[in-house]
């Protein structure tokens, strides 16, 4: 039997220590000087993965990721897409989602004592809204594997998701009761045509939404999900007062008719591209709101 001296032994793990701290590093990218951020999480509408890549042009450098054809053909025309661009709308797009006290509140409802609080999981957003684009690039990407990430390239369209618990845990959510796997990230695009060919470009302008938004029509939804929770709805303890009134248990009972509005709707409301009729004081108004979706958009006018 061969025996190892202890400093062989102690030599040994530093190695190895060093090959896994290398194997993080390359995930990470933390040593590169010019970071890929969405590398291995970025797909085209075929399923293909893209690739980074580089053109240079005089002493100026570009960075792509490309498509990439895998095994034998025919394959459809592969994509390419400034990485700049797509890197800097995914980072804007999960910034704006943090720093949506609205949709963040629909994202997590409140669960009381039993739980976590709305109060200390916005002042956790609020601080990583602040923090994500001073972040070091290998921070950034760290982040978004961390919340796996996954970006769809498509001819005429950008899709883009998070894993909902993992974006509740970095906001320091330990335990979810949700069913909810994922969450969208909105990257707005625009098909460019010039001579014979299309080109998908990305719209940078973080403030339209929210400066289209109905202020009353978002509150009105979110006061109806807690009213949804207060009554039990969610499949809870009601979390109401014992003795509170005729009148506030029917006005509670009034909004949580809102917290089962079809998701489109409701996308549509926190985007601020609902119909121009549409109102929070025509949503009060409205004694018979069907429960089925596509009933619910053809009441409230939605094409």
């Amino acid at each position: 039997m061969v025996s190892m001296h202890p400093s062989s032994m102690m030599n040994s793990e530093a190695v190895q220590d060093k090959l896994a701290s290398n194997r993080i590093e390359r995930r990470h990218q933390a040593n590169v000087n010019e970071v890929s951020l969405l590398a291995g999480m970025i797909r085209d509408g075929e399923g293909r993965r893209m690739a980074p890549s580089h053109a240079s042009r005089g002493d100026v450098r570009y960075r792509y990721y490309n498509s990439v054809n895998e095994g034998e053909g025919p394959h459809a025309r592969p994509i390419r897409i400034a990485a700049r661009d797509i890197e800097k709308a995914v980072v804007e797009s999960l910034q704006r989602l943090i720093g949506d006290r609205a949709q963040l509140t629909l994202l997590y409802p409140q669960h009381g004592g039993e739980g976590y609080e709305t109060a200390d999981l916005l002042r956790s957003a609020a601080l990583l809204h602040r923090n994500i684009s001073t972040m070091a690039p290998s921070d950034q990407r760290a982040l978004l594997l961390d919340l796996s990430l996954q970006v769809m390239v498509h001819a005429d369209r950008i899709e883009a998701k998070i894993d909902h618990a993992a974006l509740g845990r970095r906001l320091g959510i330990g335990q979810l009761d949700s069913d909810q796997e994922v969450v969208k990230l909105a990257i707005p695009t625009l098909m460019v045509r010039r001579g014979t060919d299309v080109k998908l470009t990305i719209q940078f302008d973080a403030s339209a939404s929210s400066s289209r938004r109905d202020p009353k029509l978002v509150e009105l939804i979110v006061k109806a999900h807690q009213a949804r929770r207060m009554l039990g709805l969610d499949g809870r303890p009601p979390t109401i007062a014992s003795d509170l009134d005729y009148y506030a248990r029917n006005h509670l009972a009034r909004l949580a008719r809102f917290a089962f509005l079809g998701p489109e709707i409701v996308t549509a409301i926190m985007e601020g591209s609902q119909p121009a009729t549409v109102s929070a004081r025509k949503l009060m108004r409205t004694s018979d709101l069907p429960m089925d979706w596509k009933q619910q958009k053809s009441m409230l006018g939605f094409s």
